[in-house]
């Protein structure tokens, strides 16, 4: 059965193109233009990993892994942003995320990453 991935990003053509590219590598995508809609299709699908946008036009991608984490602990979260910033970085994984990746970004680096999950 292949690994669910959930890319929350409110950029619709990366979205598309990172689902359709991790499709290819075998994983089943989904996607999320919000951290609401992020956090409903957390619920109802129970992804085995999610790339989660730092900005977010509705609330910001900390608080959407801040709530998943809560009641999902082991859920796997890769946070995205097209901005570097060390306090930001410290406090997403302090809330739990795996790892930090900055925009842009390489597919073929990205599978790389999620094969350890």
């Amino acid at each position: 059965m292949p690994k669910k991935v959930l890319i929350v990003d409110d950029e619709l053509e990366f979205t598309n193109d990172l689902a359709k590219g991790l499709e290819i590598f075998g994983y089943k995508a989904y996607k999320a233009g919000d951290g609401d809609s992020a956090l409903n299709l957390i619920e109802k699908i129970r992804p085995d990993i999610v790339l989660c946008d730092y900005v977010l036009p509705d609330i910001d991608g900390d608080a959407v892994l801040k709530k998943a984490k809560e009641k999902y602990h082991d859920l796997t979260f890769i946070m995205l942003t097209a901005y570097y910033d060390e306090k930001i970085e410290k406090k997403l994984k302090q809330l739990g995320a795996a790892h930090v990746i900055y925009k842009p970004i390489t597919l073929t680096a990205l599978e790389e990453l999620l094969k350890g999950y």
